[in-house]
């Protein structure tokens, strides 16, 4: 669920493919800053 909100936060802003890849779970630190 954190990291569904953490997505759901960013992806307005996401711009470009690395930045949708940067958002895959494998690529989320399980601490996630705020």
């Amino acid at each position: 669920y954190t990291w569904l909100r953490h997505v759901l936060e960013r992806l307005p802003h996401a711009a470009s493919v690395e930045d949708y890849e940067a958002l895959l779970p494998w690529n989320c630190s399980p601490e996630m800053p705020r």
